[in-house]
């Protein structure tokens, strides 16, 4: 099983030990997981760790969330995501949600197996 971990944390030391704590409980609970945690460039024990995947950092529907920039600015992003997910939890099947991986649209279905 793979498991998506987004998550907030740039560089904050907050956020990161959020981020470590998560991780590691998961890490307890699901032993055969593998972790794709999204990549940002700062120092932690999470990188080091054996089942973390560094999963570049997604954009969902680039177009949608362009569009609500000027009016958003930085919640736009985040705005999208929870539509997303509210979707997903409200019984949309994952293929409906596409995430954008460099230049390449991925079906979140193939991000988390």
């Amino acid at each position: 099983m793979r498991i998506l971990v987004d998550h907030g944390a740039y560089l904050n030391l907050g956020d990161i030990a959020s981020l470590e704590s998560v991780v590691a409980h998961l890490g307890q609970a699901l032993p055969d997981a593998q972790l794709a945690v999204t990549y940002r460039d700062f120092p932690s024990a999470v990188w080091d760790d054996p089942r973390v995947i560094k999963q570049p950092e997604l954009v969902m529907r680039p177009r949608l969330q362009a569009k609500l920039e000027p009016l958003l600015g930085r919640f736009a992003a985040p705005l999208v995501a929870r539509l997303y997910f509210w979707l997903l939890r409200s019984g949309a099947p994952s293929s409906v949600i596409n995430f954008q991986i460099g230049g390449e649209r991925v079906p979140a279905g193939q991000l988390c197996q």
